[in-house]
């Protein structure tokens, strides 16, 4: 039995709807009265049936699917009556019925679902975290350049102190050492050695060694000493 062409019902359900009908009944199946279809064999749906009607072969993502457009999942015991991982799941919804395919129209897929205000709030901290980091970065990068100007300013500065306290320290030196090299005075020879004091008179060189003169003595070696000279 295939569906009736319903054209305006969402595409996933279209699908849905065809692979449960066309599909062999111990993997997935209509319940009895239609209200409801169960699969039975999860890992034959997802080898062979869901690759056929998605592009994909992930049971879960199918559920989930199913569960967005308002589809309730039950659990149920398998054919040996245990409730385990192999145990089979019932999807129901009220408009989803194996005898009025037309009424699959009217189901809408949620759009507020918490999954996806969940997806939207991480792109909006993903978004939010990708600005910050942009201006993180650029406050990394102006501070880097900071840093290097202030390096290259205190390189300079000491360079400059450095030449300047050499050309201050250059007559220190200079007076330094001349104060400490001892002089020689081997060639230095007193006046008295170097000067004929034969012909000054005995006053006037009393006067010199002494200080002692009368006026008449002083006119008289003021004028004998440019002729010493």
């Amino acid at each position: 039995m295939s569906r009736p062409n319903n054209m305006s019902a969402a595409l996933f359900l279209q699908k849905s709807y065809d692979m449960i009908m066309n599909c062999p009944d111990d993997v997935a199946a209509w319940s009895n009265n239609g209200t409801s279809f169960v699969v039975n064999q999860i890992k034959d749906l997802e080898s062979i049936w869901l690759p056929r009607y998605f592009k994909h072969n992930n049971f879960t993502s199918f559920a989930r699917q199913l569960k967005f457009y308002g589809f309730d999942k039950y659990k149920k015991h398998n054919q040996s009556g245990d409730l385990d991982a192999d145990s089979v799941w019932e999807f129901t919804h009220p408009l989803f019925l194996r005898d009025a395919p037309e009424k699959m129209v009217s189901i809408r897929r949620k759009t507020n679902t918490s999954s996806d205000v969940s997806e939207k709030v991480d792109k909006t901290e993903v978004s939010a975290l990708k600005e910050k980091m942009s201006s993180l970065e650029s406050q990394l990068s102006a501070l880097t350049n900071q840093i290097s100007i202030l390096t290259n300013f205190v390189h300079s500065y000491v360079e400059t102190n450095a030449l300047d306290a050499e050309v201050e320290a250059e007559p220190l030196r200079k007076k330094a050492k001349l104060t400490s090299s001892p002089r020689d005075v081997s060639n230095f020879v007193p006046v008295a050695d170097e000067m004929d004091l034969s012909d000054i008179d005995d006053g006037i060189l009393d006067t010199l060694l002494f200080g002692t003169a009368t006026p008449a003595e002083a006119v008289t070696f003021d004028m004998q000493m440019p002729l010493l000279l």
